[in-house]
């Protein structure tokens, strides 16, 4: 079965509404003008502020709901909070009723409920919510008085021969009219909605319209799978718990990223199958590994488990080429990078996981690279401090190494012979980041050569990736605090910046494209911690 390629689009929305003249009213519509001079002035800030973090909340996944327009109530309740968005829980607050005594309910939390009219405008009715509530039940009163919107009357016309009427907001010094119609059941009325699932607030302002639009929830995650460098499912589902500015993010169920499904693909392995020439005959079981030195594993786990952030750190080296480019410098080494890099150093923490990486020109051991680093980053509280290395020749076999480990207090481990799983910590990033180099490259649609400048993005996203051995991501592991990625955009996308200095003409253009990748001050790799 072919799945569908789903391109990532938003949601074609409503174009901003004409301005709606006025009917006349209607001789038996009863008209509400609040002119008392304490009521709240609208304040432009403050709506763009509400509408924005409405923006960012998660959409409600309620399908159908009934308003019930109540002029004698002086607030708005329900008792459905999934239909709320910007939703906070609040201090248990009575509501009273027209009857004496005790209050009739009692809410426990506050939102704002986007009411779409069929003209395309929403508005954000400020509402709380009690699960004692029978009913959602709007005021029109509450709605004109609020801050989130410019009404200073409200006009609602009943015909109880049909049952049918509407609800008109009336603005301060405009002639525009927001209208809502209205169904009777029992004698009380009704709004009735089939739902929404994508919405966008829009307010005349001294004549211009303040548009705030809002992406679908499918669209949105393949914004934000984009920018994180295409993370797998369990990562995006979890990242909101574990960073600031990232939105709860659920994509379409049938959605498959084509970038992923190009770059990711490897080969399945095939389960090993053994064939007895005898049928009913018991095999020997294989004898389980025995480590040289048992009673020195429960020591080993016990300190791994007790490691502090910058005791212990894995190191390894990697070459990075691809087959459309290749070229010399003039040593005479090969270059597979645009900026004339081949190679890079890792560098893992072992307790917080945190990665830096290192871009190289040259096989010399990194012996001042790797210095600096441990001065900066190693804990000076801890009296064992080690680096693990496999046997290579760039690290292990060089005797300088091994001085400069030694004279910064540091106990140089090495992994046995042909066992790279004993440093699997920083090999497997090789492998990772490597996936997700071709992954942003792609998705650029640019080629190999530079891929020096998509794994140093490749690392920045990593570390604020949640990983599963420590429960957060590794720069909240290292610092204690959770990362931003709210200024994350796209690799590869460009961005229109204002030139420097004086325009020589009032006409001339003062601004230029600019690829802030591109442009990148790539010594920044030799300060540990600045970059990534």
């Amino acid at each position: 079965m072919t799945k569908p390629n789903i391109q990532p689009t938003t949601n074609p929305l409503y174009d901003p509404p004409s301005a709606i003249q006025p009917e006349p009213p209607h001789p038996e519509a009863r008209s509400y003008l609040l002119t008392d001079p304490a009521s709240p002035k609208y304040t432009t800030k403050s709506t763009i502020r509400i509408m924005r973090k409405a923006a960012l909340a998660e959409l409600p996944a309620i399908v159908e709901y009934r308003l019930h327009l109540d002029g004698g109530a002086n607030m708005s309740v329900t008792p459905e909070a999934d239909i709320l968005i910007n939703y906070r829980s609040i201090k248990r607050r009575a509501i009273a009723g027209v009857a004496e005594g005790a209050p009739a309910l009692y809410a426990t939390g506050i939102g704002y409920l986007p009411w779409r009219a069929h003209s395309g405008e929403t508005l954000l009715v400020k509402c709380y919510y009690s699960a004692q509530a029978a009913d959602t039940i709007i005021s029109p009163t509450d709605v004109v008085i609020n801050r989130v919107a410019d009404f200073n009357a409200w006009s609602q016309y009943a015909n109880v021969d049909d049952g049918s009427g509407y609800i008109a907001f009336h603005r301060r010094d405009s002639t525009q009219v927001t209208r809502f119609p209205l169904t009777s059941h029992n004698g009380l009325w009704f709004y009735e909605t089939s739902g929404f699932n994508d919405y966008h607030t829009i307010r005349s302002m001294d004549g211009n319209n303040e548009i705030i639009r809002r992406m679908s929830k499918a669209a949105e995650h393949e914004l934000w799978h984009a920018r994180l460098a295409h993370p797998g499912e369990t990562t995006s589902k979890d990242i909101h718990k574990h960073v600031k500015g990232c939105p709860v993010l659920r994509g379409n169920a049938f959605y498959k990223c084509g970038c992923c499904m190009q770059e990711k693909m490897k080969h399945r392995s095939f389960p090993e199958i053994t064939h007895s020439p005898v049928r009913n005959v018991a095999r020997p079981s294989t004898p389980p590994a025995l480590d040289p030195n048992p009673d020195l594993c429960p020591i080993r786990e016990q300190f791994e488990k007790d490691l502090l952030p910058g005791q212990m750190f894995q190191i390894d080296t990697g070459f990075v080429r691809g087959t459309g480019f290749s070229a010399e410098d003039p040593d005479g080494r090969r270059v597979t990078s645009m900026d004339g890099y081949n190679s890079y150093l890792l560098i893992v923490d072992r307790a917080t996981r945190r990665h830096w990486l290192f871009l190289r020109k040259v096989k010399t051991p990194p012996i001042d690279i790797v210095k600096t680093f441990l001065e900066q980053n190693g804990n000076r509280k801890s009296t064992r401090r080690i680096v693990r290395t496999d046997q290579g020749g760039e690290l292990w076999g060089s005797g300088e190494f091994h001085q400069m480990i030694k004279e910064s207090n540091f106990l140089l481990e090495p992994t046995a012979t042909g066992t790279p799983e004993q440093n699997g910590l920083v090999e497997r990033p090789n492998q990772t980041l490597g996936i997700m180099v071709r992954c942003l490259l792609s998705t650029a649609n640019l080629q190999p050569e530079y891929w020096s400048w998509a794994i140093l993005h490749a690392v920045y996203i990593k570390n604020r990736l949640p990983h599963r051995a420590i429960g957060c991501t590794p720069f909240e592991a290292w610092t204690g605090r959770q990362p931003n990625v709210k200024h994350l955009r796209i690799f590869g996308c460009p961005v229109v910046v204002r030139l420097k200095g004086e325009r020589a003409a009032k006409l001339d253009n003062h601004t230029t494209w600019f690829f802030p990748w591109l442009h990148r001050n790539r010594q920044e790799h030799l300060l540990p911690g600045l970059l990534i």
